[in-house]
């Protein structure tokens, strides 16, 4: 598993093989009281697709949220 830093938050992810590929993503609230992790499988071979699954399916969690909630603070 990997972090990866952002201005205001982070962002998670990581990968196995060789069955497959498993996408492990996320998203923590600015104070951290929140988080939202997610994860897909499937074929290395749609890797893109299970990325955009995983974006969807952490925005559909609560992540939409969670990221307007960033921006407004961020902007005052």
């Amino acid at each position: 598993m990997c972090w990866k830093g952002a201005v205001a938050f982070r962002f998670c992810a990581g990968a196995k093989y060789p069955e497959g590929l498993q996408l492990r993503g996320g998203i923590v609230s600015l104070d951290g009281q929140e988080r939202i992790s997610k994860v897909v499988s499937g074929p290395v071979q749609e890797a893109a697709a299970l990325g955009e699954a995983l974006a969807e399916l952490v925005l559909q969690a609560g992540g939409d949220r969670i990221l307007k909630e960033i921006k407004t603070q961020m902007n005052g």
